[in-house]
């Protein structure tokens, strides 16, 4: 499948199941529905974990969609939450980005030369900058990009992520045995997240301004707050490591 198909329709399906699992929550479970007093705003939030220090903003807005008279006919909300610290940086304009997928879309290598493959590369680069973007925020588009160097790291046990990076060997010394457990086992297991779907749906950037990790729900509580930012300052501390070997 080439590149631009497949992450068009990654991005897609994300985009369907996500709308799709919140309706779903929405009618046959009661806690997933916004608060009665529920107001649109941000939320921030800091912390260390280990050496590891962060910060993490937790967002909810809503969009209204028709009106009768001066009547709101539906409102749908919208929530996001994203973890950083700057404790690794990669050097200047190198990227390690990590795109979880659901597992039944396949992915294809990145095709070099030729005047298709370079238009199909520069087609894919526009739905790439969708998720980028949304999860990490539009500053980011021109350093994540497939460019003249971008490449995909593959493991099997990690079939529903896409890993893109222009830094090679780093990246494959990053995603070794644990990383990849790790990674794994975080999107299998059921952590308890109030949105968990949404949480397993989750972007991770290693970039030169730090590390971002995002998804596109809220941190409910506490708890969520100390789960997610372990997790991050779990996938950070590896990549320091690996970074210092």
């Amino acid at each position: 499948m080439p590149l631009v198909i497949f992450i068009s329709v990654a991005i897609a399906i994300i985009l369907i199941l996500s709308r799709l699992k919140k309706s779903k929550s929405q009618t046959t479970n009661p806690k997933s529905q916004p608060k009665a007093d529920q107001v649109a705003g941000s939320k921030d939030y800091a912390g260390v974990t280990g050496n590891i220090k962060w910060t993490l903003t937790s967002s909810v807005w809503y969009e209204d969609i028709g009106r009768s008279s001066s009547k709101v006919l539906s409102r749908y909300w919208s929530s996001k939450s994203v973890w950083q610290t700057d404790a690794i940086k990669l050097p200047v304009g190198k990227f390690i980005m990590v795109m979880s997928i659901p597992g039944e879309v396949k992915t294809s290598d990145i095709k070099r030369g030729g005047f298709v493959n370079s238009m199909i590369n520069m087609a894919a680069e526009v739905a790439l900058d969708v998720y980028v973007g949304g999860y990490f925020g539009n500053e980011y588009k021109s350093l994540v990009s497939i460019g003249e160097d971008g490449v995909k790291i593959k493991r099997d046990e990690l079939k529903d992520f896409m890993i893109l990076t222009n830094v090679e060997p780093l990246a494959e010394k990053y995603f070794d045995e644990a990383t990849v457990a790790t990674i794994a086992s975080w999107k299998k297991m059921d952590t308890g997240f109030l949105q968990e779907n949404k949480v397993d749906q989750f972007g991770l950037l290693f970039s030169p301004d730090g590390v971002i990790l995002s998804c596109m729900a809220n941190m409910d509580s506490e708890s969520e707050i100390k789960m997610f930012s372990d997790f991050g300052s779990v996938l950070a501390t590896k990549m320091i490591q690996t970074h210092e070997a």
